[in-house]
């Protein structure tokens, strides 16, 4: 480190020495840029890798066009482009990076010896591109560039084995989306020649061994012939023997190796290819110097190895103890935020199997903490919301940064190293030698060492003794204060359904609750089953009207079936085992729901018998009145406590006109309801934006001071990216998920949100529902009353009318907001004629969330 910060003092007083317009002032920014990159990729320090953008771009901007040595400079910013961006994940430096690599590549003329290298670091930018944005024509572009790049490179030349791996990689890529088998056959021969070309001894050859082990077993999965799958374990094991251990890439080759092992096992049953799976993918686990991501892939299919072949629940339980950490250092460190958004995603079940795995083991205390990190984990890193991490970064500034920094070099150490081979050779600049395997394994070694005794430091500092670790079952239990919680789970891997119920007397335990009636597959069927009543993606109900709903038949029982079975199996078990089923209390108790997975899609609260001869009694709605939370951190979290009653500033939002969207016609009818009830309620202000008024710098500004807030608008769900899920607001301004979490809302009170899809999850995060509704509890409000889908514009206005004459005639107590929606939903049930589908798509989607 001491010649690296000498080099950058040198080059940094070479620069200052340069008058401006002197012919090597360019060369000398440009050394000075790269030297800032290399200590940078040493230390991460942000401030430098910002600066070698900038100085590698005034070195750009003063070298004239005809320049030969413009090339090389454009590449040079690319590169600390490329690793701005790999760092921070913003597109910007990803699109400057491929065009500063594309002005480079076209500057260099044919012939010239780095043709071929600017050609293949282009191509690595085009696939870069690709799998962000997806579109075709990059990955089509990369390959072409990668086949020129290995054209121009003779037989011989100790490049072609690293530009034909490269070549293989986009090959690979385009048959996984096009399904084209000469691509596939394209990318199994050049990793081949890759692995051909490669001595022994060579640092990428394990690299290149993992590739082709990875393109044979795609063969094997399109044609199935075992001699593809048993090449492809061959070249897994042999990429893992040749790499020691210590070094970082040795987990995700170890995982890779396991996978191919059952997809033998699956094959022909030969116990050996199991116990070499769950070698591989234990070794992989307990690898502490690997990347969090793959260490907690591998773990999760370690466990499944263990519980499919009936290994003693304890043995599982504790591959868990692992796993469950690693979530949250996957989340919350290491990469950018869309990376951890996808590893999240690839891991998201194994918080329900962990869980499921403790509840089966009769460990319920368990389940409930490691399902509450899990949800928590999940929920705060897609909403952005402040984590642990940043609450370190605020009191333990040193430890942080050395925590983020440890956790970027393993992650950036496994990551399959991108060949940029650049010629440039500028007297003085840093030219590193590649490492060998033994020198990788080594810092992989001391990195893991290291990272223990950061997390050890960590966790002596006050207030972070549990730092990455789960909530403990006490830290929990306060949520159940007001009334029991009932968190719901289920796991396809163990096949079971069950309830936990926290209760506001039972501190230190949980009450579990057997659902043996009630499969995961049978939630699937009714979700997709909701699905289809709804309409394609839930998303076209709000054009409908009753007429066109009921036109599917007079005796549709859609709804009632699944409200038939999600009282049958699920909830009616919980009231009997939690003795509420006495109907007779003029005030009903309140019950709080806390889905996971799959049962966060269903209306629970709705569940009962709706047919004509269901006896008195057979609805939940009949013994309690039911609220939701999307964790339980999100009460024992607030701390505001809710406004006191009269004291308060009420927004009302109403935008009828949405772009793309169908008129809203009752949005007024609801400003003029809230106006009625609050007219007589003082001290209290009302704000109202109603149309052109309602624009998003407006809503934005009454935001920040208000305790109540009412939207009359269309909501949208963005289901690849849930904090773009928006509230439309005058002409095209969007309120985003995004903006809303970036608020913060003291002594926030009830958020009324009268609109579509405001609480909608998206189920590819299988452990959350991540909604408007969830966004506006995580800002602050105490309450929220949001909608599950689209509802039909008639009935949003009645069900307003009546919560806020009913909270009026409570003093405007936003404590009592899921009692006056229970009401106002129980009297637009009486009011609604016919008892067919439409009739339950206008009531089932309005919930209660929060306290």
């Amino acid at each position: 480190m001491t010649d690296l910060n000498q080099s950058v003092l040198k080059f940094q007083e070479a620069v200052q020495l340069t008058p401006d317009g002197h012919p090597d002032k360019p060369s000398r920014l440009n050394n000075l840029g790269r030297s800032l990159l290399a200590r940078f990729e040493r230390l991460g320090d942000m401030t430098d890798l910002n600066q070698s953008v900038l100085k590698s771009q005034e070195a750009v901007q003063l070298t004239p066009d005809g320049h030969p040595d413009k090339p090389s400079r454009l590449n040079s910013l690319g590169c600390s482009l490329l690793t701005r961006f790999d760092r921070l994940g913003d597109m910007t430096d990803l699109n400057q990076s491929v065009l500063k690599f594309q002005e480079a590549e076209q500057l260099t003329p044919d012939g010239h010896p780095s043709k071929r290298l600017r050609l293949n670091n282009l191509g690595i930018l085009l696939l870069r591109q690709f799998e962000r944005l997806g579109d075709m024509t990059d990955l089509n572009q990369s390959i072409f560039k990668f086949q020129e790049a290995v054209q121009l490179t003779p037989d011989g030349h100790p490049d072609k084995p690293s530009l034909l791996n490269n070549l293989g990689n986009p090959l690979l890529r385009r048959f996984e989306q096009l399904g084209d088998m000469t691509d596939l056959n394209q990318s199994v021969l050049k990793f081949q020649e890759t692995v051909q070309l490669t001595p022994d001894g060579h640092p990428d050859k394990p690299s290149w061994l993992n590739n082709l082990g990875s393109s044979l077993l795609a063969r094997f999965e399109q044609l199935g012939d075992m001699t593809d799958l048993n090449l492809s374990v061959l070249k897994f094991q042999e990429a893992v023997q040749l790499t020691p251990d210590g070094h970082p890439c040795k987990p995700p080759w170890l995982y890779n190796f396991g996978s191919s092992l059952i997809k033998r096992f699956l094959e022909l049953r030969l116990s050996d290819d199991m116990v070499n799976a769950v070698w591989a993918y234990s070794s992989a686990t307990y690898a502490e110097y690997g990347p969090p991501s793959v260490r907690l892939r591998a773990a999760q299919k370690w466990a499944m190895c263990l519980q499919a072949s009936s290994s003693p629940p304890e043995s599982i339980l504790d591959i868990y103890h692992i796993a469950i950490p690693l979530l949250a250092e996957t989340a919350w460190l290491g990469s950018s935020i869309p990376d951890r958004h996808y590893q999240i995603m690839q891991a998201g079940s194994v918080v329900h199997d962990a869980a499921a795995a403790a509840h089966q083991f009769g460990d319920d205390i368990q389940a409930v903490e490691w399902l509450e990190q899990g949800r928590s984990v999940i929920w705060g890193q897609i909403l952005q919301l402040r984590t642990p991490i940043d609450d370190l970064q605020e009191k333990q500034p040193n430890l942080s940064q050395r925590l983020k920094l440890n956790s970027l070099q393993l992650e950036e150490a496994a990551s399959p190293r991108d060949i940029f081979i650049n010629t440039i050779t500028v007297q003085g600049s840093i030219q590193p030698s590649v490492p060998s395997k033994e020198e990788i394994a080594s810092h992989g070694h001391h990195l893991a060492v290291e990272r223990k005794q950061i997390l050890k430091e960590i966790r002596m500092c006050e207030g972070f003794e549990r730092f990455l670790l789960p909530r403990t079952i006490r830290e929990l239990t306060p949520a159940a204060s007001h009334c029991p919680i009932v968190i719901l789970n289920s796991s396809k891997v163990y096949d079971t359904c069950y309830a936990v119920v926290l209760l506001p007397n039972l501190p230190d335990d949980v009450l579990p609750v057997k659902l043996d009636s009630f499969t995961p597959r049978q939630a699937k069927v009714l979700y997709h089953k909701l699905q289809t009543l709804l309409g394609e993606d839930g998303q076209t109900i709000s054009s409908w009207n009753s007429e066109s709903v009921s036109g599917t038949g007079a005796d549709s029982q859609g709804f009632k079936v699944i409200l038939a079975e999600l009282w049958e199996g699920v909830v009616r078990p919980v009231l009997e085992a939690l003795a509420l089923m006495d109907s007779s209390p003029r005030v009903k108790p309140r019950l709080c729901w806390c889905p996971t997975g799959i049962f966060s899609f269903l209306p629970l609260h709705a569940a009962g018998l709706y047919y004509a001869d269901a006896s008195p009694g057979s609805k939940l709605s009949d013994f309690v009145i039911s609220s939701y939370i999307p964790t339980l951190s999100v009460l024992v979290d607030r701390v505001s406590p809710l406004p006191p009653p009269g004291s308060l500033k009420l927004l009302a939002i109403a935008q009828s006109s949405s772009i793309g969207q169908p008129k809203l016609r009752g949005t007024f009818d609801e400003i003029k309801y809230i106006n009625a009830a609050v007219e007589q309620s003082r001290p209290l202000t009302l704000m109202t934006l109603v149309e052109e008024k309602a624009t998003l710098g407006n809503v934005l500004s009454e935001l920040k001071t208000a305790t109540w807030v009412h939207f009359a608008c269309h909501g949208v769900q963005n289901a690849s990216h849930p904090t773009e899920s928006a509230l439309l607001l005058a002409g095209k301004d969007r309120l985003t998920l995004g903006m809303l979490t970036s608020l913060k809302i003291t002594h926030g009170g009830l958020a009324f949100l009268s609109a579509c899809q405001t609480a909608k999850g998206d189920e590819k995060l299988s452990d959350e529902a991540v909604h408007l509704g969830g966004g506006m509890l995580a800002i602050g409000f105490g309450g929220v009353i949001a909608t599950m889908w689209s509802v039909h514009d008639q009935v949003a206005p009645q069900v307003a009318r009546d919560v806020y004459q009913y909270l009026k005639e409570s003093g405007m107590d936003v404590s009592e907001a899921a009692h006056a929606l229970h009401l106002a939903v129980e009297n637009t049930k009486k009011n609604m004629q016919g008892e067919d589908d439409a009739a339950f798509i206008s009531w089932v989607p309005f919930i209660h969330m929060g306290m």
